[in-house]
């Protein structure tokens, strides 16, 4: 109720906004008449939004104090870490230092008992000596005493040849000298004992440097390029946020890929509070990163980096239309051995394959020789196992080792009208069979049929197949699409069909060390990168070196390179 006089029994209804007070209706007509008034329980709602606003702003304010007062113990606790380790760490060292004055003083004490023992030993031996010698005279000059006592002449005369010789030989006898012990004594090293005790056997140090001022910065904390180098800065900075260097400071910078794997980085210390870091992602999608000063996380440096696929830019060329060694007509397949990194292209037009070194160098050609050759007709494709023996499709399976010398020919009665031929990581062979639009595998050999599928309610025939984690990726040109199939040759789906403009005719596929499926379509003249779900990436520019007809296409296992070969420009494009 009211309590304004005379206002008693008037139940307060408003809010005064002026003057910030519950008031009655009369009072509304009288003290507040001109003041802006609302109902009491619309300024109370009001205010309760208000309050209620204001107390989720203290709880969260008291969160921060709570999770502040947290760390700060947390970052005690590992201080007392670091301190008792260093506090072990000085014990250790003196305690080794001890060890090494102990080690010395054994080894000496262990030297001046030897040399007490051996001249005690001297010592006794001399005694001996002395003592046979002092007896054998006293004995002599005992019974020399007793003949003179007797005084008997014929004794005497008769002691002259015995008795007195000996006497004589025992006073003759060589003296004995005294034995002499060696002079012994330490000799310290006062040089090195000054040098001890003033030896710089350690000091403590306490860093000056402040993770919640310190910073990261670089483009490798945003983005970065699958297969590219990417680097960042980190600054260290004291408690006024000036640049500062200590020599104990830990500089931890960890990067997850998407497979939870931790890539490698290289950290440069420049020695003056800035630290060079650079990392190269193997596989697109966020990373996570994550780096520590002492111990402490970087405020805003916990998060993740954006890895774009790799962009593969062009780097050069070999070869160009022609006869001579080198030179081609139609390239229309390409492989590269993994372990030697020598290049075999099936040169069609000109009807052999050629061999050539990892940079493009001419090598030699696979010839066939003896009664049982004959020349090559139209290489189709051409592989090597993991042997390094080259293999040939020529209508028939021909086999050749890597110095280009034949060794035999397959005929493989399961095959009509064999296209393109890949050889799997198990060395199985996967051939395109024209004659029925079927993808077959044959054993290492060649001579086996070991399965054979080929895609539903799809009349066009198999370009190339290629397997990969126990996945058979295949090209249909006329179909326009690269179609998968499992293990077992079951189709699951369709590759290029959504790509914008659509792919025209895919032949060449490879997998490229970012795990992406490489395609050439020829009749875009264009290469496209897929994912192996079929997500499309990007296309593979030719600058400077524009594709016209790409068709076949192989990558380098070691430096992942991409190998091109171009049906109308006649050579082979080279990018990384």
């Amino acid at each position: 109720m009211c309590k304004e006089k005379h206002h008693e029994n008037e139940p307060l209804n408003y809010y005064c906004q002026n003057c910030k007070v519950c008031i009655c209706d009369k009072c509304g007509q009288t003290r507040h008449a001109n003041h802006t008034k609302v109902g009491i329980k619309q300024a109370a709602e009001e205010q309760k939004l208000m309050m209620a606003e204001l107390v989720q702003e203290m709880k969260r304010r008291i969160a921060e104090h709570t999770t502040q007062m947290e760390e700060t113990t947390e970052l005690l606790r590992k201080n007392r870490e670091k301190i008792a380790s260093a506090r072990n760490k000085v014990s250790t060292t003196v305690e080794e230092h001890i060890r090494v004055l102990k080690e010395h003083e054994i080894a000496m004490v262990t030297k001046l008992d030897v040399i007490e023992k051996e001249q005690q030993r001297d010592h006794a031996t001399q005694l001996e000596h002395f003592q046979i010698s002092a007896t054998q005279l006293k004995m002599s000059m005992e019974h020399c005493e007793r003949i003179l006592q007797g005084n008997s002449s014929v004794e005497i005369l008769e002691a002259q040849q015995g008795v007195m010789e000996r006497c004589k030989g025992l006073l003759n006898a060589r003296k004995m000298n005294i034995y002499q012990p060696s002079h012994v004594q330490y000799k310290a090293n006062e040089e090195d004992i000054q040098n001890v005790r003033h030896v710089f056997l350690g000091e403590v140090i306490v860093s000056t440097t402040d993770p919640l001022q310190s910073v990261a910065e670089g483009e490798g904390l945003k983005e970065a390029e699958a297969g590219r180098e990417a680097s960042l800065t980190v600054t260290t900075k004291n408690a006024e946020g000036q640049q500062c260097y200590n020599e104990i400071d830990q500089i931890v910078v960890k990067v997850h890929s998407p497979s939870e794997q931790d890539l490698d980085t290289d950290i440069n210390d420049s020695k003056d509070g800035k630290y060079s870091i650079t990392y190269t992602p193997d596989c697109d999608g966020h990373h996570d990163v994550v780096i520590e000063v002492n111990s402490q996380p970087l405020t805003g440096c916990l998060g993740s980096i954006h890895v774009k696929p790799h962009q593969y830019d062009a780097v050069g060329s070999f070869g160009s239309r022609g006869t001579a060694q080198g030179k081609f007509g139609y390239p229309c397949d390409i492989a590269i051995n993994d372990k030697t990194g020598k290049i075999a292209v099936a040169d069609s037009s000109n009807e052999r394959v050629q061999l050539f070194s990892s940079d493009g160098t001419y090598l030699r050609e696979c010839s066939q020789k003896g009664p049982a050759a004959k020349k090559l007709k139209y290489p189709t494709s051409v592989a090597f196992n993991r042997s390094g023996d080259v293999i040939i499709c020529d209508f028939c399976i021909l086999w050749f080792n890597e110095s280009g010398q034949f060794i035999k020919s397959i005929f493989n009665k399961q095959l009509i009208k064999p296209g393109k031929m890949t050889i799997a990581c198990d060395d199985r062979m996967l051939v395109c069979d024209r004659g029925d639009n079927t993808v077959k595998v044959l054993s290492p050999d060649g001579t086996e049929l070991l399965q054979s599928f080929r895609a539903p309610d799809c009349d066009a025939y198999p370009c190339v197949a290629l397997r990969h984690q126990d996945m058979f990726y295949v090209s249909y040109g006329s179909a326009h699409c690269v179609k998968v199939f499992n293990n077992e040759g079951e189709f699951l789906y369709d590759i290029g069909t959504e790509v914008s403009s659509g792919l025209r005719c895919p032949v060449g596929l490879a997998v490229d060390k970012f795990n992406n499926l490489i395609i050439c379509d020829s009749a875009n003249g264009n290469v496209l990168v897929f994912t192996l779900e079929g997500e499309f990436l990007h296309w593979i520019k030719g600058k400077p070196t524009e594709l016209k007809q790409p068709w076949a296409v192989a990558v380098s296992s070691n430096g992942g390179q991409l190998f091109i070969t171009d049906m109308v420009k006649h050579c082979v494009h080279v990018f990384e």
